[in-house]
């Protein structure tokens, strides 16, 4: 059974770094293929590169901008009054009672 798990770990390791080459490799394939139509005409475009400006607003291209909330604070001052009370043990757990001693 361990022997099964640590298979199943090696393949989802060598399948995440394989899917994580073909992406880096299609994002230099397309923007190396959008660059060689950049000066040719809407009309002489393949296929991909004419429907690339409907997914172009897939995701959007602006920084997003977040609100910022501004927390406030309370400063509280907290009075301690010290008190000293002397301790006085009554019973010691750890030695038998004298009586029994004797």
């Amino acid at each position: 059974m361990m022997k099964v798990m640590q298979q199943l770990k090696r393949v989802q390791k060598w399948l995440a770094m394989g899917l994580s080459v073909l992406v880096l490799l299609l994002s230099v394939a397309a923007s190396a293929h959008s660059v060689e139509h950049v000066n040719h005409g809407l009309t002489e475009h393949c296929t991909l590169a004419f429907h690339q400006h409907q997914f172009a607003g897939g995701l959007a291209n602006s920084t997003p901008i977040l609100p910022i909330q501004i927390q406030n604070f309370i400063i509280s001052e907290f009075a301690i009054t010290v008190c000293e009370v002397l301790y006085t043990a009554l019973y010691r757990n750890r030695a038998p009672p004298q009586f029994l001693l004797s």
